[in-house]
């Protein structure tokens, strides 16, 4: 009989490390999960959307600490794990001979269970299996058998018993000793930049490097890290690295008051995220310079977009690269989906939209409001920035709105779905504005060319890859490890291939260091 729910809570408690000493468990986040089974079962996983989304910390949802595992997500999880097998084993499915690569009338079916088990297991568990593992999973599959079971049966239960493993659901490390820096074993490594670079579990060739010492070697390691960036499983950067950064995943839950934006609806929402999805793409398959994410004079608009943009577009029916020269656009600050994404369902907000650009342009903190403050500004008088006027009127307010209010009021020509507009119920829209710095803009093109030369620009995208690649918040070591990275990207011209190969083959990255608990604050 199979674990189910809390029974199964047990079983991870036993987890045992590869080799002995404390351990540290990461789960699979709900990303990670979709891509190991898609890619290890040859099928799309379509239960795992009902999966829960996974609590975002430190701005993205693969954060060790927010991912907990509760009965009723472990009970989910078996139900998402028994419909992909199923499908995966069904008589129709176009992988399904790949994945059994046997004939069991042929070679027996214990002999093809091991052939399974020995392809498909050390990829799923991301190292390879003990000998007593792999006769504990080929017992289970002989007990199957032994209890009426056809070979099918058979099969889909040791596949649901390798996906409900602990081994699968976590990512397992060996814990250093508090205070002292150790680095990954080699399939630590390789699981590790598996999760990062394609949100999913390591392949063949990558096993194959961890238990043959490469990793350990710089230029093999380079040269594995830069293989899975030509991957097509690397476009997990941009769903889910990319989504998270520059927000086009909030774009899911975005809604508009159909009265003033009656153009805003599903598909237009989709061609805004195809948009920000392909332009971000472009910078990684083109290895672009990074600054010109805030600064490029194209995109990648469907019809609709393009109108909505007021640009031409070059005729079909999808998303193709489109020029912006002559429009008053340029980079992602002026695209539509990050625009709508930060703006109400009835009126822009100046204060998100600039409270975003600092934390996530500029990595510059923004407290919450203080106690006792509210911060619900009156909807009159208009324009934005008579409202916000009233930030600069209450000391309690202003040090934090001194930067962020001039960024999104720089953004105030763009409606709440993106549109450009020159005026607000009446009044001309004036965009210019004065950072902390005492450099001037005066419209938000000015803008988006003093941010890309802000030299703070690259080292927060350095600090956003980082804290997405370890999965974590980033503490003293890695901020001094992010400024060293910052000055290789610029020795390589802000290369957005660079930005994840030197991640990758950053110290942080490579191994593992425990703070001493008295000294965590």
């Amino acid at each position: 009989m199979r674990p189910r729910g809390a029974a199964l809570a047990l079983v991870l408690l036993a987890c045992t490390p590869e080799e002995p000493g404390p351990i540290r468990l990461h789960r699979l986040s709900r990303a990670e999960y979709t891509n190991s089974l898609r890619d290890l079962l040859g099928v799309v996983p379509t239960r795992a959307a009902e999966l829960p989304a996974d609590d975002p910390r430190h701005g993205f949802d693969n954060n060790g600490d927010s991912l907990t595992l509760s009965p009723l997500l472990l009970e989910l999880i078996e139900r998402s794990n028994d419909h992909t097998i199923a499908a995966a084993l069904d008589p129709s499915a176009p992988h399904r001979a790949s994945l059994l690569a046997c004939d069991p009338a042929q070679l027996g079916p214990r002999a093809c269970a091991r052939a399974l088990l020995d392809r498909l297991a050390p990829r799923a568990w991301r190292r390879p299996l003990r000998r007593e593992e792999q006769e504990d999973l080929l017992a289970r599959f002989d007990a199957a058998l032994t209890s009426g079971a056809d070979f099918d049966a058979a099969i889909a239960h040791l596949l649901h018993t390798i996906f409900t493993s602990p081994y699968f659901l976590y990512r397992v490390e060996r814990r250093a000793p508090i205070g002292e820096r150790q680095r990954l074993s080699g399939h630590e490594l390789a699981a590790r930049l598996a999760a990062f670079i394609w949100s999913s579990a390591p392949d063949d060739l990558l096993l194959a490097a961890a238990g043959a010492g490469d990793l350990e070697r710089p230029e093999r390691l380079d040269h594995h890290v830069r293989r899975m960036l030509s991957d097509p499983r690397a476009a997990a950067l941009v769903d889910d690295f990319g989504g998270q950064w520059l927000h086009f995943r909030a774009l899911d839950h975005v809604f508009k008051d159909t009265s003033l934006y009656p153009d805003f609806d599903a598909p237009l929402r989709d061609a805004m995220r195809e948009e920000a999805a392909r332009f971000f793409a472009s910078f990684i398959a083109e290895d672009r310079d990074l600054r010109g994410l805030l600064t490029a004079d194209y995109t990648y608009a469907d019809p609709r977009l393009a109108e909505l943009y007021g640009v031409p577009h070059p005729g079909g029916g999808g998303h193709v690269r489109v020029d912006l020269s002559g429009a008053a656009r340029r980079g992602l600050l002026t695209q539509a989906a990050l625009l709508s994404a930060l703006a109400r369902p009835f009126r822009t907000s100046p204060s998100l939209r600039g409270a975003w650009i600092a934390q996530n342009i500029l990595c510059a903190p923004v407290a919450a409001p203080p106690p006792g403050v509210n911060p619900n500004l009156p909807e009159e008088p208009d324009p934005a920035r008579d409202r916000l006027n009233a930030h600069q009127e209450d000391p309690a307010c202003a040090s934090c709105h001194a930067l962020i209010d001039p960024l999104g009021l720089a953004l105030e020509n763009y409606d709440a779905i993106g549109r450009y507009r020159s005026h607000d119920g009446g009044a001309l829209i004036d965009p210019a504005g004065r950072l902390p710095s005492g450099l001037t803009f005066q419209d938000p093109l000015e803008l988006a060319e003093l941010l890309a030369d802000d030299p703070a620009f690259p080292r927060c995208v350095v600090e956003r890859a980082l804290t997405y690649a370890l999965g974590r918040g980033l503490d003293a070591d890695d901020h001094a490890a992010a400024d060293a990275i910052t000055q290789q990207l610029e020795d390589r011209d802000y290369r957005a291939r660079e930005l994840f190969v030197l991640i990758a083959t950053s110290d942080p990255f490579l191994s593992r260091a425990e703070a001493d608990p008295e000294d965590t604050p």
